[in-house]
Formats: structure tokens, sequence, C-alpha cells
């Protein structure tokens, strides 16, 4: 099946009992919200998971999770040449240094 996506988000992995569940998270809609510098901001309003395991009684153990991702609350950027904007850098840190912010979780993935 193909799946038409403007990102992968990565992947996501669940642990249900003593079995791991993994998927691969694409973002399938977005709305341009702005520009920062030469990065273009989106934000986030439909995701698609895809089942790496191909069980369709996955599903219900992902709803939630594809509830939050779907509600607009998420942000993305995109740049044309060169690095995309990290928006979990302050204007102040972004010219101090390049390096992301390891307070935030995702960062340190």
């Amino acid at each position: 099946k193909i799946i038409d996506a403007y990102g992968c988000l990565g992947a996501l992995c669940l642990n249900a009992g003593n079995e791991q569940i993994q998927y691969l998270v694409l973002v399938t809609s977005c709305l341009s919200v702005g520009k920062i510098g030469e990065s273009e901001v989106f934000r986030i309003t439909g995701v698609h998971f895809v089942s790496l395991r191909n069980d369709p009684t996955d599903e219900d153990k992902v709803s939630e999770i594809r509830k939050l991702m779907n509600s607009g609350t998420f942000y993305f950027t995109w740049t044309v040449g060169g690095n995309s904007w990290d928006l979990s850098l302050c204007a102040q840190r972004k010219l101090q240094a390049q390096d992301t912010d390891n307070r935030f979780f995702w960062n340190r993935m």
C-alpha cells in the first residue's frame, strides 16, 4: 500500500505485555503556519501509523496516541536548502549554538 506523506516522525515502540509493537509514524496532513528565517513552520493535522507487524489487532493500542498527534498541537519545520530550524531552541540558544536542547526528552533519543 502506498501512502503519501509530508514527513516521517520516526518509529513508535510500545510494550504490550511481553511483546513489543512497532509503528512507523508518518505526517499525512499539515498546514503552513509561518516562517522562521528560511524555515517554514508546519502544524501537523494528520498522521498515519504503519504497523511493522501487520497485525490489525494492534490498532486499538495506538488510537489515543493517534488522537493526540492529530489534535493540531505538534509542529515541524522544513527548509528548502540547508538546516531546518530546531523548534525546541529559543532564538537566543539558536544563536549561541546549533546543538539541540537536551532538556526536552525527544532530543535525547
